[in-house]
Order: structure tokens, then sequence, then C-alpha cells
């Protein structure tokens, strides 16, 4: 036993004469350790012992009834303590009881006083075997009662472990819905720009094989018109890919745009040409657009020495001020310019 835990600390311990915090410490230990627990017990004997017979002061006696005998249990034990050791202890009264009846004895004969002396023997032997029985009996009660708090404690750490792993396990599940709902909404977000620019694309084929004379804006001025839609940003880059270049004839002064618009739901637009890498060379307001069988569209009028044989974007935002602007659409143009020399 640990010298922190004397007899005199024990025997406080079981009569409830120590703080929380000691007890607790007591109770640690006897949990862990089997031998200190045995220990324990011989104490708790020995006290009761010392019950019986007297050896108590008033005080300890008074603790020892109010402390210790709480529950049923340990009174049964201090009964049982009490038969058994009525059967080795002799009283005064029962010392003078057996003094005349040895006298008594004496005059029978030698027979009777070996009879009787081997019923004192048995009778002793019966209270020292009860004794033995009920110590044995007592340690097997604590041992399976360790065991038993031993077996609860590991199946509520697999309790405990099985609760974490199911936990976990709807962590991922919640996670892996999350991430399936956002990749619907990427394929479906897809699929909608995808069969945006296969409209455009009818619309942009439909119009190139309009014939020139149709369009009287285009007879009467003789200016050759460049028919294009424009497309949404994040779709700029995937469908200029496949455009063909915009080709300015020799002789060419004037480029008109036709340009389709996907929205014309404003009252004023603003356009602008931006070199690739460059600065904006052509900025102008434009009024509402019209709308034909294709769809809305606005013509843009731009000298054609604006353009050299590189890459522009073609800007369409809605609002004619620059602070309130927002933007609409984009489109990438490659000019070839036969007019110029190439830069």
């Amino acid at each position: 036993m640990a010298q922190e835990f004397d007899d005199k600390l024990l025997v406080r311990y079981l009569l409830r004469d120590l703080s929380q915090e000691e007890r607790e410490r007591i109770e640690e230990r006897y949990f862990e350790d089997e031998q200190f627990f045995e220990e324990l017990s011989i104490i708790e004997d020995r006290l009761i012992d010392e019950y019986l017979q007297g050896e108590m002061t008033g005080r300890e006696r008074e603790r020892f009834e109010r402390q210790f005998l709480i529950n049923q249990k340990r009174v049964e034990e201090v009964e049982t303590s009490r038969a058994l050791l009525g059967l080795l202890v002799q009283p005064p009264w029962y010392r003078r009881w057996r003094q005349a009846f040895q006298r008594w004895l004496r005059g029978r004969g030698l027979i009777m006083e070996v009879a009787f002396a081997g019923i004192l023997l048995a009778l002793a032997l019966c209270g020292l075997w009860l004794l033995f029985e009920r110590a044995q009996l007592r340690q097997q009660l604590e041992q399976a009662r360790t065991l038993s708090q031993r077996k609860e404690q590991e199946l509520q750490q697999q309790l405990d472990a099985q609760q974490k792993q199911l936990q976990q396990r709807d962590a991922d599940r919640l996670a892996a819905g999350q991430l399936k709902e956002e990749l619907q909404l990427t394929q479906a977000q897809l699929k909608h720009d995808e069969d945006e620019a296969r409209r455009l694309q009818e619309r942009l084929s439909s119009a190139q094989k309009t014939p020139l004379a149709s369009s009287p804006e285009r007879a009467a001025l003789k200016v050759p018109t460049y028919v294009l839609p424009l497309y949404s940003v994040n779709t700029l880059g995937s469908n200029n890919r496949s455009q063909p270049p915009l080709l300015i004839k020799r002789g060419v002064a004037l480029v008109r745009l036709k340009v389709y618009v996907q929205e014309n739901n404003y009252q004023e637009y603003s356009a602008s040409l931006q070199r690739v890498g460059g600065p904006v060379v052509w900025h102008q307001s434009i009024a509402k657009g019209r709308t034909d069988a294709l769809g809305e569209w606005v013509l843009l009028d731009l000298p054609a020495s604006l353009f050299k044989s590189k890459d522009y974007i073609l800007k369409i935002s809605a609002g004619a001020s620059e602070a309130n602007q927002e933007t609409l659409a984009l489109r990438q143009i490659t000019v070839k310019n036969q007019n110029l020399s190439q830069d």
C-alpha cells in the first residue's frame, strides 16, 4: 500500500471523515489496484470486529453507526460477524455456566468429558470455516463487481467510438451531398451557356446568309455591314475561336457593325472598342436598338482607319453614364485590314 494511504486514513475513509477530494483519490486507487482493494477490505473487517468487541471510543462508535451502517449490505455484514464472533468469544455468564457444567461432567465420567470437548471443538471448527467462507465469498463478490465495472467502462468506450464514427459518416454524407448539388448546378449553368452560344451561332449563320440588298440602310449608303452576335462574359473565349476574322477590303473607309445583343431592356447603351492588351480606341453612346426576326440589334459606324490587323474587344454596356454602366456582353474580333500595312 502506498504511504499516502495509511491505515488511519483508510479508517477515516470508511467512516466518511475525509474531504470529497481525498475520497475520490482513494476510490480511483482501489478501482485500478486489486491488491489495494483487498487491503481496504481487510481494514473494513477489522473495523467491524473492533465495533463488535467494544474497542471503539464513544465518538468512533457513534460515527461508525451513523456513517458506516448506511446500507442494508453493511448491516448484514455486521450481524453475520456478530453471530460468528458469538461462537468464538465467551461472555462471563457462559464461562460460569461452563465451569458448573464441567463439575457436573466430572461426576459422570471421562467419556462424557471427552464427548463434550469434541462438541466444543466441532463448534469452533464450524465457526472458523464460516469465517473463511465469508471472506472467500466477499472477495469473489468484490472481484465480480470490479470486473463488471471494467466491462461497463469498455462497453461505454466502444459505444462512444461507434457514435463518433456515425457522426463522421453523417458529416461525410452531408459534404458529399453538397458537392453533388454544386456539381449539378455547375452542369446546368454550363448547359445553359452552351445552348445560348448555339442559338447565337445559328442567328449569326442565318444573318450571314441574308443578301446585302435586303437591308435598306446598306443599299442606300453602299457601306459594307458586318453582322456580329455578342456573348456573355463567361463564354467570350470559347465562342470566339470558331469565328472567322473581320476582313476590311481595300478602298473601304467606313465599317458598319450590326450587333445583335441578348437584351434590349434599356433606353440607352454605350459601345467601346479596345485593342487586346492595349487602350480603348473608340467609344460612343447609342440610342435604344431595333428588333427584327433574329432579335435585338444596334448599328455601329466606325472609321476603317481605326482598325489595325490585330485583335480587338467590342463591349456593349447599359447606360450612357460611365459611373452607372453595366457590362452586358463582349465580343473579341480578329481584324484583317487590307488598307494598311500590318503593325
